[in-house]
């Protein structure tokens, strides 16, 4: 939802292709004609035209949909000839599809640099995406290479456009609620074993676990809202805020529901290729209906474009997580992690593949906590302070990808890793610990429309550690619905 945005006349993200294609063609401008277009073995170059020509009078005739579909068929084969990627191109953008579009001109102009239609339209179509920045760069190209008068006329049209826009300090408001339904057979990450073998100073002693701390396995609803609000600065710059709550309940357990309240807000530069955020976060939890732990601090990250469907982006986060309960209070820590992701789209814009590479540490900053305990007196629960397993360093990887499948559904994955070595003996084990988490999940985004999605999703995790207690494994089936605003 947008709100505090003027009317501005008539926006030239509305030009139609038709009428900026007839300008070009006026001009002859056209991809290199020497080139021979990518051909099916056994197929005519008669097949291909026809193909072609059959595409271009769809668009002509305000079919755009039926002509990238019949184009969407061929793209495996002709992907990289830069008349066919215009073709698809237009006929993308002309459905509604920019990000495709983007995709289809970029390949057309990584054939042929100076095929300014291709150019021309790529800005139209950063343009629809509301990406100004690419659309000037795409635009400014455009026009030097341009010779028609009405050509520049309407490229002129689009710079004026978004030197309107940058000149109006609009503010945006989202927000979406969700329900969530599913079953989780590990609430509290908890062993399934109901005795641990503890040292005791000399011997080892057979300890039986309090039931709280064993695996707990219950049907479950979630209630979730949020709501952001950015706010643009300059052509550059832009604020935002957002704040988050869930609140999750198990049907039997009931002093296994939670409560979460994330909050944000920070600001960001944006260039051609480039975005820099910095915000600061806060949230706190609920657990059984008593207040458990508060987190703060500060994350940031850089995104560098290469191309629409190729970027980079390195983060950082420093956080601190506070106990409240002074029984686990020795778990205080702070926390610092650096790491670089990437993505990359398939040059099909149904595809994409991510991944990111992490590693930070946790200080246990806690002093020795003394507690009153009935029938023992005070009694320290964390001798010399810190928690019992010391300080942490941990490294992780995480991959995924999604595929689009039809115009409706999206399927996405996503698996990590991570090793966790701690820095002091555990007094009761005698060992230092060692962890090493395997997760993955499995899912798909179903849009009813734009507003409203289903998402049925299944996530398996499983914890490897050399200290018994801490083995364990967790999976959660779920199925959600969403409405966004």
């Amino acid at each position: 939802m947008r709100i505090l945005k003027p009317f501005i006349l008539l926006t030239f993200g509305l030009l139609s292709s038709a009428g900026i294609s007839s300008a070009l063609a006026a001009e002859n401008i056209s991809p290199n004609s020497e080139q021979e277009p990518a051909i099916e073995n056994g197929s005519s170059k008669e097949v291909y035209e026809t193909m072609l020509q059959k595409a271009d009078k769809l668009i002509n005739n305000s079919q755009p949909d039926e002509a990238y579909a019949l184009l969407a068929s061929y793209e495996g084969k002709h992907a990289g000839d830069p008349r066919f990627d215009y073709i698809m191109g237009i006929a993308a953008l002309d459905s509604g599809m920019p990000d495709h579009a983007a995709f289809a001109f970029e390949r057309a102009l990584a054939a042929n640099y100076d095929f300014t239609a291709a150019r021309l339209e790529m800005g139209r179509a950063y343009f629809q995406l509301g990406a100004y920045q690419q659309a000037k760069s795409a635009f400014d190209t455009a026009l030097a290479q341009a010779t028609s008068e009405e050509v520049r006329t309407d490229i002129n049209g689009y710079l004026d456009e978004m030197a309107i826009r940058a000149s109006v300090r609009n503010t945006y408001l989202t927000g979406f609620v969700g329900l969530t339904v599913g079953r989780d057979n590990n609430f509290n990450n908890s062993t399934k074993e109901p005795r641990v073998r503890l040292f005791d100073a000399q011997n080892w002693v057979i300890h039986t676990i309090d039931p709280i701390n064993i695996k707990v396995s219950d049907n479950y609803y979630a209630a979730e809202a949020g709501i952001q609000i950015d706010q643009e600065l300059s052509s550059h710059w832009g604020a935002f805020a957002s704040m988050a709550y869930r609140n999750r309940t198990t049907f039997n357990q009931t002093i296994l529901k939670t409560t979460n309240l994330d909050m944000r807000a920070g600001l960001q530069y944006e260039t051609h290729s480039n975005r820099f955020r910095v915000n600061a976060v806060m949230g706190n939890l609920n657990a059984g209906g008593m207040h458990n732990s508060n987190t703060s601090g500060i994350y940031s990250d850089w995104q560098h474009f290469f191309t629409p469907d190729v970027q980079m982006n390195v983060f950082f986060q420093s956080m601190q997580y506070r106990y409240v309960d002074p029984l686990l209070k020795p778990n205080d820590i702070d926390q610092q992690a650096l790491g670089i992701g990437w993505v990359y789209g398939l040059g099909d814009g149904t595809t994409s593949l991510f991944g990111n590479m992490y590693s930070g540490n946790e200080k246990d900053i806690s002093s020795s906590i003394n507690v009153n305990m009935p029938g023992l007196g005070v009694v320290t629960i964390n001798p010399g302070g810190g928690r019992n397993d010391g300080a942490k360093t941990f490294s992780g990887l995480r991959v995924g990808g999604q595929l689009i499948v039809g115009e409706k559904s999206t399927l996405f994955t996503d698996a990590g890793f991570q090793t966790g070595d701690y820095g002091k003996t555990n007094q009761q084990f005698n060992l230092t610990r060692m962890d090493q988490i395997y997760d993955i999940s499995l899912g798909m985004n179903w849009h009813l429309d734009r507003s409203w999605t289903i998402s049925p999703k299944i996530t398996y995790l499983h914890n490897e550690s050399n200290i018994d207690i801490y083995t364990h494994d967790r999976s959660d089936i779920s199925l959600t619905i969403r409405r966004d605003f």
